[in-house]
């Protein structure tokens, strides 16, 4: 056990609860437990993913401190895609710490325990409260304002990019596949003469037909200079 991980158990002190929740896309659920791993919630309790739902989860977990004369909450969760980012910032605005473990640790931990890695609303919650209070848990980083702005701006980038990189092996693929004579005349597979071309006759029959003239008015017609130069040739 290294100094870090001595530190983040220093963390759980005889006055704190420890909370585990099971992040869901409609439906959390959650148990609390004091520093000895003593369950002080009856059985794993329900609240929506909404501000109605997390005002609950929040009203609930005070009651408990005050009942069993605790100071303060630690609350772990095992990160569920963007499931959890409205309850983190939550909580982040409520002043209550919490933690995330991680998503192999509550896998194997599980296996442990009664030799099943099957997903259970209501072991779940146990096993990340379990994790937390032996220490092995993540801090994540909730950016406010501007920069949370930046980071979503940030990640629906890499996204677009993704999704750009996706569509041209997509379009590389159907050109080898149908049109292999294309490299041939454009270096780049999204030249814009090419993709022009390919609007209007987008099989090499389909380019025979249009012919050398078609297909040089339809490149040059559909180019804002050359549709002005064209129709003041034609006067059309």
């Amino acid at each position: 056990m290294n100094s870090t991980q001595n530190k983040k158990i220093e963390q759980v002190k005889e006055t704190t609860m420890i909370v585990g929740i099971d992040v869901g896309s409609e439906k959390h659920y959650f148990r609390a437990f004091n520093w000895r791993g003593i369950e002080l919630t009856r059985k794993p309790v329900a609240f929506s993913n909404s501000m109605e739902g997390f005002n609950s989860f929040y009203n609930t977990i005070v009651e408990l401190m005050q009942k069993s004369e605790l100071e303060e909450a630690l609350v772990g969760i095992e990160p569920t895609g963007h499931y959890w980012f409205d309850l983190g910032q939550f909580m982040g605005e409520k002043s209550i710490k919490f933690v995330m473990v991680n998503p192999h640790h509550v896998h194997k931990t599980k296996e442990l325990d009664d030799n099943s890695p099957s997903k259970n609303d209501r072991k779940d919650p146990r096993v990340i409260a379990g994790l937390v209070r032996d220490g092995r848990y993540f801090y994540s980083y909730m950016p406010t304002g501007v920069y949370a702005e930046l980071r979503n701006a940030s990640n629906r980038r890499f996204v677009l990019v993704e999704e750009q990189t996706r569509a041209k092996n997509r379009l590389q693929k159907w050109i080898a596949v149908y049109f292999p004579e294309y490299k041939g005349i454009y270096t780049h597979i999204d030249a814009k003469g090419g993709l022009l071309v390919l609007k209007q006759a987008p099989t090499p029959e389909e380019i025979v037909k249009l012919g050398e003239e078609g297909i040089g008015l339809s490149t040059l017609f559909q180019t804002n200079f050359f549709r002005l130069f064209f129709r003041y040739c034609t006067g059309v």
